[in-house]
């Protein structure tokens, strides 16, 4: 009887499925589109699996109906029932679905469940899309599941402990550009015949998993650009296919592994950007390897000899403790001769004392005189001070009209530099800004030109974007430069209701107009290298947005702090906390659970720009990473801000590249 029942509610289903077609097609409209009819009948269609004439359209239902699908619509009745094996996104075996294809359709909902109903499906490539949530679980009914791509979307959490669920005939698996965060997942073991596995570009944070090493097929291995630490593992002889190694931009450290150069197959090695110390093994020499790059790391000794004449010096670059024996490859000149340096005699000795104290004595009385010239020329005072015109206002004033005016009463900001003052003139009612660097050591001739010169370029600039130059009042300690006042203040003001002026988006003011115009233009920097210790506290700066060594990245590091605070809305250095937003943001990423979403401000969250929200974050806390040589270049930042707005389509055409 169960049996009979059954037959006859299947054989119902398949005469309800068909007459949902014959609706549709007798109260279509339009070609291509869902009648309201066929959306009434599919809703109460409640056995599954839909027949294969529904299955796409009902995915695509689910969907939204992006216009980018929308010729995928039944086929007729008495038709060729294959009619979907010809739509450009959908891969077919005799009449059965088993690939989808669905790169760049703008879909913007979940995977549904029911995209397993095609039971030979092989392959799915959602990559570049716009789809959010968590890791999509109904993929695990897929059983013949080979190729699985859900690269740069809008994933976000972890990857579930039951993730080997999916299709143990997986063979390529790629997840990168998405915001998944946590360690990865330790139940990767049971897909034996998994070639590629790429996690590029997320926020996985912990050590590279050991079950990585089981995979004895892989052929490329990608989890470049996140926040894996630790070693690398330590049973890695199991890659005798592996040709692709791309380990960079994470944090991992300890020696570079000697069993590297057992991987026969190994022809692309990328271990840049991370913390890897001692010297690079001799082993990977004998690898036969088209592609190499072990720069920004800590390495140190004697780089191979067989890659002397193979790879060029950006294989190398910021290694501080390498030496080659090749000029070509930047590294200094290996050297032996602490060596075989001789033993010096008791004679030649004790005319090295008698030398060096002569040198001791000379050199404390000269430091004694040094001190006490400069101590004068610093307690003299500023008798005369130069003005410069570059850029006239309605009016013009005088070198009084500007110092009379440098009270306590007009200072609008401060920082390392010194302090800007608002300043009204008597004479035309009209507003400066002017910014005084002061206790500068008088300056040698060539420092002098060079920073009279940079201000008489930046005098001449006339742009949008970019704060007037009005003027210079020099004199030996102190300089003061005039700038166009721009009465909207800052862009900090406006994030945090607080004026302040520093390297940080204070220097990025807003005029009358609401037009962003850049206003820091490092001339102190060039005054404090020459004029003072080259040391942290002769750094010009604000806490929060400077990093930690301020060398060459600081640029990149505090644009990274002022994109930081555009999308959280949180400060750069809050007064009541314990860190700062840059320490905050780091720890926030490195912790296990937090979905990267919940650090955004809530209230400029918005559905439609959480992709470009969080490209946005992701941008920043690349910029802040702890190793300069691990911070994209400014120009790398402009980069990614430009394809970025293309994909929003914002446009970007016009930014002007300076």
């Amino acid at each position: 009887m169960c049996n009979s029942g059954n037959s006859g509610n299947s054989s119902l289903a398949q005469v309800g499925h068909r007459q949902t077609i014959l609706n549709y097609n007798s109260g279509l409209s339009e070609p291509g589109q869902l009648s309201s009819q066929l959306e009434l009948d599919l809703d109460n269609l409640s056995t599954r699996p839909y027949p294969l004439e529904l299955q796409l359209p009902t995915l695509k239902r689910h969907w939204s109906n992006p216009p980018s699908i929308n010729h995928w619509t039944p086929s007729p009745p008495n038709s060729n029932s294959s009619i979907h094996c010809n739509w450009p996104e959908i891969t077919c075996s005799n009449g059965s679905v088993t690939g989808l294809s669905l790169i760049d359709k703008t879909i913007t909902g979940p995977i549904p469940t029911f995209i397993c109903d095609l039971k030979n499906l092989t392959a799915i490539d959602l990559q570049n899309n716009y789809i959010p949530g968590p890791f999509p679980t109904a993929l695990y009914n897929c059983t013949k599941l080979e190729h699985l791509d859900l690269s740069q979307n809008l994933f976000v959490g972890c990857i579930p402990g039951d993730v080997d669920r999916l299709s143990t005939h997986l063979q390529t698996f790629n997840l990168s550009a998405n915001n998944f965060t946590c360690e990865i997942s330790t139940g990767l073991s049971s897909w034996k015949n998994l070639t590629v596995f790429s996690a590029s570009n997320n926020l996985f944070v912990g050590t590279i998993p050991q079950e990585l090493t089981t995979f004895s097929q892989l052929t490329a291995l990608p989890p470049d650009g996140n926040l894996f630490s630790g070693h690398l593992p330590s049973d890695i002889v199991s890659w005798k296919s592996l040709t692709t190694l791309n380990l960079s931009r994470n944090q991992l450290w300890g020696s570079v592994s000697a069993k590297l150069g057992s991987l026969p197959s190994l022809t692309v090695l990328d271990l840049s950007r991370n913390e890897f110390l001692g010297q690079i093994p001799t082993q990977i020499g004998h690898l036969k390897l088209t592609s190499l790059n072990l720069s920004s790391n800590c390495l140190t000794g004697r780089i191979p000899a067989e890659f002397e004449n193979t790879f060029s010096d950006g294989s190398f670059l910021n290694n501080t403790g390498l030496c080659a024996s090749n000029p070509s490859l930047g590294p200094e000149i290996c050297s032996s001769r602490f060596e075989n340096s001789s033993k010096i005699s008791s004679g030649l000795l004790a005319i090295i004392v008698v030398i060096a104290t002569v040198l001791l004595a000379s050199a404390t009385l000269l430091t004694f005189f040094l001190i006490k010239t400069c101590w004068k020329k610093e307690h003299e005072s500023d008798s005369k001070f130069e003005l410069t015109y570059y850029q006239k206002l309605n009016s013009s004033f005088k070198e009084s009209d500007i110092l009379s005016n440098l009270t306590e009463n007009n200072v609008i900001g401060s920082g390392g530099s010194g302090k800007v003052y608002r300043v009204e003139l008597n004479c035309s009612s009209e507003i400066v800004a002017v910014k005084r660097i002061q206790n500068i050591k008088k300056l040698d001739q060539n420092v002098e030109k060079q920073f009279l010169a940079e201000v008489e370029i930046l005098g001449t600039i006339h742009h949008s974007n970019v704060v007037n130059l009005l003027s210079c009042i020099s004199s030996e300690t102190t300089k003061l430069i005039v700038y166009e006042y721009l009465g909207n203040h800052s862009l900090d003001s406006w994030l945090h209701g607080k004026k302040r002026q520093s390297i940080s988006d204070s220097d990025h003011g807003v005029d009358s107009h609401f037009n962003a115009k850049v206003g820091d233009f490092g001339l102190a920097k060039i005054l404090v290298k020459h004029g003072g210790p080259n040391t942290m506290s002769a750094v010009v700066g604000t806490d929060g947005y400077i990093c930690p060594e301020y060398a060459r990245t600081m640029k990149a590091n505090s644009f990274g702090v002022v994109l930081l605070e555009l999308v959280t809305g949180k400060k750069a250095n809050e007064e009541n906390e314990n860190m700062c937003l840059a320490d905050w943001a780091s720890q926030y990423c490195n912790q296990e659970g937090n979905n990267f979403v919940d650090a955004l401000d809530e209230k400029i969250k918005e559905p439609h720009y959480l992709h470009e929200m969080t490209s946005v974050f992701k941008l920043g806390i690349n910029c802040i990473r702890q190793l300069p040589s691990n911070r994209p270049s400014m120009q790398e930042v402009l980069q990614i801000l430009l394809n970025c707005s293309h994909q929003s389509g914002f446009g970007g055409g016009n930014v002007e590249r300076e």
